[in-house]
């Protein structure tokens, strides 16, 4: 019951709300349904090699529509300053490209083959439904190679 009290929640103020124009013009705009769209956008222009480490906010900033288009949405999202789409993948795809996000996917698809049938199963596919929605810092890319590392060693066991 609690969990989906809990979806429904998350999705009423992350995606159903941002998405009113209104709520545009009483609220902060940096939900995650507003500025993913700009982020796949810009991806799709340099989706080979991406925009290089650490340059989110150069592949934001440099959004034509923000400059052209009246929308109420985008007058807002220009003067955010975002460095992280707070969704890994979207993160691995505009920093690297395709070729940093099919090694990743690789490496993600060999530890569930090897995890199958195990209790690491479980550790991986939290962290990897969390990383969708959050920033992932140092402590987090510690845990994500401590599980593959005890995957690993499982695996040889």
């Amino acid at each position: 019951m609690f969990i989906t009290i809990s979806i429904f929640f998350f999705i009423q103020k992350e995606i159903l709300e941002p998405s009113n124009r209104e709520w545009l013009f009483h609220n902060a705009p940096e939900k995650r349904v507003i500025f993913w769209p700009v982020l796949l956008e810009q991806f799709s222009k340099r989706w080979i090699q991406g925009y290089g480490l650490e340059n989110i906010d150069i592949a934001f900033d440099s959004y034509e529509k923000f400059h052209s288009a009246r929308s109420p949405t985008y007058y807002h999202l220009k003067n955010l300053n975002i460095d992280r789409a707070h969704n890994y993948i979207l993160d691995l795809l505009l920093f690297g490209g395709v070729l940093v996000f099919l090694p990743w996917v690789f490496l993600v698809w060999k530890m569930f083959e090897r995890a199958k049938g195990t209790f690491l199963l479980i550790p991986l596919v939290v962290y990897l439904i969390w990383i969708q929605f959050q920033i992932q810092g140092v402590s987090h890319l510690m845990y994500f190679w401590l599980i593959v590392g005890l995957i690993d060693q499982h695996s040889r066991n």
